[in-house]
């Protein structure tokens, strides 16, 4: 398989359980999610290394793309603490991916995202959460000030813990021709536990 870790793109054996080899340096939370975009680009997100923190390596928090067959790929987005899933929705084309946000601010904070991913965007972590939100650690940094977050498109309840979306298609029930389905893992450190569900909430 294919395995991409931040400053690499690699080849790993899969082990009998079907996880993909570690290669003993500790990756933290290493690609997320790959799917094969409108355009032929193969698209990437790769995870944050950290609950909050900033990152030496860019393509950390960040989705990249790259051209099958070609080595070398470009960084896409930035500011994507840990987006796990994403799709392009069909008539428009946009790309939508969905983010889990940072823990231990309370049981209500920060949302989880829905954002409308565009070439170049910064979506605001770790500087930032929700609807720009500055972040408690972070948010008074001086290169925060030299930023310019994209809101979310849509915010989900916090730790709600958004792990794909998939847009509805070629579905015999017109009404949902083209709903966004979001499939969502639910809470581990909220005090009432949510989530949990399939929901086209921001669909």
């Amino acid at each position: 398989m294919l395995a991409v870790v931040p400053g690499q793109i690699a080849k790993r054996d899969v082990l009998p359980d079907g996880r993909a080899e570690r290669d003993g340096r500790g990756v933290g939370k290493a690609a997320q999610c790959i799917r094969k975009g409108p355009d032929g680009w193969l698209y990437v997100t790769i995870g944050s290394s950290c609950n909050v923190c900033i990152e030496d390596n860019p393509w950390r928090a960040a989705m990249i793309r790259f051209r099958p067959g070609e080595a070398e790929p470009e960084l896409y987005a930035t500011g994507l603490r840990n987006t796990v899933g994403f799709d392009w929705q069909p008539g428009t084309g946009h790309l939508y991916g969905v983010d889990n946000g940072r823990d231990w601010s309370g049981d209500d904070f920060p949302p989880d995202e829905l954002n409308r991913i565009s070439q170049g965007g910064f979506y605001g972590w770790p500087y930032f959460n929700g609807n720009n939100v500055p972040d408690e650690d972070h948010g008074d940094d001086r290169r925060a000030s030299e930023l310019t977050p994209i809101a979310p498109a849509h915010n989900f309840q916090a730790h709600v813990a958004p792990l794909s979306i998939n847009f509805l298609k070629h579905q015999a029930d017109t009404p949902l021709e083209g709903a966004a389905m979001v499939g969502q893992h639910g809470s581990w450190n909220r005090d009432t536990k949510i989530g949990y569900r399939v929901t086209d909430e921001g669909g």
